[in-house]
């Protein structure tokens, strides 16, 4: 059917209708169609017109009005004719706020442009939407990484990053939990709470380190304080590493007591026997080394008279072997002394054994085994020596 009004001029594009057998080199005139249908072209323009292999220059060699061309000359019988009915463009004008989706943007439109490169200096612009109503606005690289450091503290839940994570500034009073650092302090940790300020817990949900609120002591809660490498210790009383004030050794344990003479002599190379409360505990911090014991003998098996001096043997750590280091003891109890003589005792210098010392009315003189001690007999006592 015939268009009403003027012929589509946006995409239709449509071979004319021959006309050639009207021609007769007098009419100039010829309806447009194609198909049938009446074309009506809105310019001259639109139309591709060619006589005999010869184009036609629109509002030169033809116009039109209407659905008919005008030729400037008549064509003669038997020339030949063809034509086309071209659409326009067409200028689609600015289109409405909130009309182009997604979807009508070509992929190309990022990944066809320059990429930015590995780093984004702080002048660079971003759009990003406003949030209150589909605005996009433009901002500095340099104000967004401001706000993410602001806020960095501020997140919910767990925190993963690849790297480290390296705090730039000093921490505050009445900070809930912070991390921060300075040149002079390194690494600052900063806590708030009604119970303890800072809290330290293993994998099984347990208080190991914590310290109270508002105090400065630090309380170990769970386990023991151990050091990784041997022979270290703590420094006590002072505020430097001063080798005098190392505590670097501390040890429980016990001993076995036995009856020993001067050349150490004894024990279970003789045949002397001891009771069951034979017993002696140590306690060992740093050099100094406190031994209890008690020893009570049932036999002296094959020990003479001439084994004197020592008696008590067997202690845990050799005291020290400067010449001059004597150390004391005291009995605090005995029985079965065949002696009247008060005994005393002392460690020598280089020794594992107690020295027994009985002393009567004017001189001190070495205790004698079989002659001051007999079998039988019950000593209780305690020394402090050096090693």
């Amino acid at each position: 059917m015939p268009y009403i009004g003027k012929s589509p001029q946006q995409g239709n594009y449509s071979k004319l209708d021959d006309f050639s057998g009207d021609f007769d080199g007098s009419d100039a005139t010829h309806a447009i169609a194609s198909g049938g249908t009446a074309i009506d072209p809105i310019t001259p323009n639109a139309l591709i017109i060619s006589i005999n292999g010869v184009l036609q220059e629109p509002s030169t060699d033809y116009t039109v009005s209407g659905s008919n061309i005008t030729f400037t000359t008549a064509p003669t019988a038997g020339d030949n004719f063809f034509g086309v009915a071209m659409g326009e463009g067409v200028s689609i004008g600015t289109p409405s706020n909130s009309t182009i989706t997604a979807a009508k943007l070509s992929s190309a439109v990022l990944t066809g442009h320059t990429d930015i490169g590995a780093a984004i200096a702080d002048a660079d612009l971003l759009l990003v939407d406003d949030g209150a109503g589909g605005t996009l606005r433009k901002t500095a690289a340099s104000r967004i990484k401001t706000y993410v450091e602001a806020s960095a503290m501020a997140v919910t839940g767990n925190v993963t990053a690849t790297g480290t994570v390296e705090p730039a500034g000093d921490t505050s009073a009445g900070d809930n939990a912070a991390i921060g650092y300075t040149s002079a302090e390194g690494l600052i940790l900063t806590g708030q709470g009604s119970t303890d300020d800072i809290t330290i817990k293993n994998d099984a949900d347990t208080t190991v380190v914590n310290v109270a609120t508002g105090a400065t002591d630090v309380e170990v809660s769970a386990g023991n304080i151990l050091f990784g490498t041997s022979s270290k210790g703590v420094y006590l009383g002072v505020t430097s590493a001063t080798a005098a004030n190392l505590l670097d050794d501390y040890e429980e344990g016990t001993w076995t007591p036995d009856v020993r003479d001067a050349s150490n002599n004894g024990g279970t190379s003789e045949s002397q026997s001891y009771g069951s409360n034979n017993s002696g505990f140590y306690t060992k911090i740093g050099r100094v080394v406190n031994a209890s014991f008690v020893l009570q003998i049932t036999s002296l098996g094959t020990l003479t008279t001439s084994y004197s001096g020592r008696i008590v043997g067997g202690l845990p750590f050799t005291s020290s072997s400067t010449a001059t280091s004597w150390f004391a003891g005291s009995i605090a109890y005995a029985t079965g002394l065949a002696t009247t003589d008060a005994l005393s005792m002392y460690v020598s210098s280089g020794d594992t054994g107690i020295q027994m010392t009985k002393w009567g009315v004017s001189t001190g003189t070495e205790a004698t085994l079989l002659s001051d001690l007999s079998a039988d007999g019950l000593i209780i006592g305690s020394v402090w020596y050096r090693v």
